[in-house]
């Protein structure tokens, strides 16, 4: 009789991307509304004309909705979101990142980084076809090339 072969991912998928999922509220790690509109500024105008993944009059609506309640987003959108604000703060020069939101940008990736990662792990980006969730890692992994490179 044959053994069953177990399954090719267990529930800590993306473990060997992301390290290991973390018990935190990640609407602690979101910056503050103002600042995620700034950031979405940021994106429109300096990522979104060169990669041209999202459909941006669509997403914003549901940015503007999940601003708002930060607590009840999905993984996908959330971990999007997360995304969002690491390759826009990659565009931003340091000084700008200093006086818009009072910290360097090395901090704020950190804590961005560590949202997008544990959103990704949550939303179970290698079973998924949602396109939010893909988009998340597409934005992570530009956001990762930038650090090896």
């Amino acid at each position: 009789m044959k053994k069953a072969l177990a399954p090719l991912f267990e529930d800590d998928d993306g473990k060997f991307l992301f390290g290991s999922r973390i018990d935190i509220d990640l609407s602690t790690l979101h910056p503050e509304q103002v600042q995620i509109f700034k950031l979405w500024q940021v994106y429109l105008e300096n990522v979104d004309p060169l990669l041209k993944i999202t459909h941006s009059p669509t997403l914003q609506t549901r940015i503007i909705d999940a601003a708002t309640n930060l607590e009840a987003i999905s993984p996908a959108l959330e971990a999007l979101m997360f995304s969002i604000y690491c390759v826009s703060i990659l565009t931003l020069p340091e000084d700008d990142c200093v006086s818009f939101f009072g910290k360097d940008s090395k901090i704020l990736l950190a804590g961005f980084q560590l949202g997008c990662q544990q959103a990704l792990l949550r939303s179970q980006v290698l079973r998924t076809s949602d396109l939010d969730c893909l988009t998340a890692l597409f934005f992570y992994l530009v956001r990762l090339r930038s650090i090896l490179f």
